[in-house]
């Protein structure tokens, strides 16, 4: 099975994931971290159709947005006209050394085919006192639990290749010189659908997630039906199954330290 997702093939339906849940917890992090640093030029790496961005957008502040796909900058510069958005992938940025006070990835780490290499490039570009932050999930977590991976072969095996590199995040910006790192959970989402009531799932949609756009429309066909045959079972021995999410928001975060001063 591939591993490299075409987004932008989904890029005009993706946003539907946010309609039930828009993860405002996200967006008051990364506020956070502009409070905190006095962040005025803040970039997205990996921004899509530029959701985030558009949730950050403020007097004073200027934004910017990189991303590989053509069609999900389309979708970000129809949302937000004044966005300044670059298409190009994360191990080469775009931008002079020292010129981003906050530098941020949601849900797109695991994407890059270099993370090493994006850590010496957010290094590079970020000011001193710069911040970068990382926030997704790690299927390693021991509470993580999601039914997709329960009734589509492959999902679960597959993420544990692809999100292995959240366990060297901290090693990689260490060795490039990043202090101050820290990780924590932001939010653990947690939901639990009965039935067939599990269908109205926005993140059951094969576009919605990287798990299911990455599956074969024949293997997606047959995860729900066997869904489906596991409701019907259930229901004729009078039961009712449930379908378990259990997915706790990981942020890592890392500052640039200032150059030490020379002796005089």
């Amino acid at each position: 099975m591939p591993n490299q997702v075409d987004y932008d093939s989904v890029s005009s339906t993706y946003d539907r994931r946010y309609q039930d849940n828009p993860l405002h917890i996200i967006r008051d992090a990364l506020e956070d971290l502009i409070s905190e640093s006095g962040a005025r030029t803040i970039l997205e790496v990996g921004c899509g159709t530029g959701h985030w961005l558009a949730n950050l957008a403020a007097p004073g502040r200027r934004l910017l947005g990189l991303d590989p796909s053509r069609g999900m900058l389309q979708c970000a510069y129809s949302r937000m006209k004044n966005l300044h958005l670059y298409r190009s992938t994360a191990r080469f940025l775009p931008f002079q050394a020292g010129s981003i006070n906050l530098l941020y990835v949601v849900n797109a780490f695991h994407h890059f085919k270099d993370p090493a290499g994006f850590l010496r490039e957010a290094w590079r570009v970020l000011t001193e006192g710069g911040i970068l932050s990382v926030i997704g999930n790690d299927p390693m977590h021991p509470q993580y639990q999601w039914y997709i991976y329960d009734w589509f072969p492959g999902t679960y095996p597959r993420d544990l290749e692809r999100f292995e590199c959240w366990s060297y995040l901290k090693q990689w910006a260490s060795e490039t010189g990043f202090s101050r790192l820290q990780k924590r959970t932001l939010h653990t989402i947690e939901e639990c659908s009965f039935g067939r009531e599990v269908f109205d799932n926005p993140f059951l949609k094969k576009s919605a997630s990287s798990q299911l756009i990455l599956l074969s429309d024949e293997d997606y066909e047959a995860g729900l039906e066997k869904m489906k045959q596991a409701i019907n079972h259930a229901e004729k021995a009078g039961q009712q199954i449930h379908f378990q999410t259990v997915l706790p928001v990981e942020m890592f975060r890392a500052e640039k330290p200032a150059a030490p001063i020379g002796r005089l």
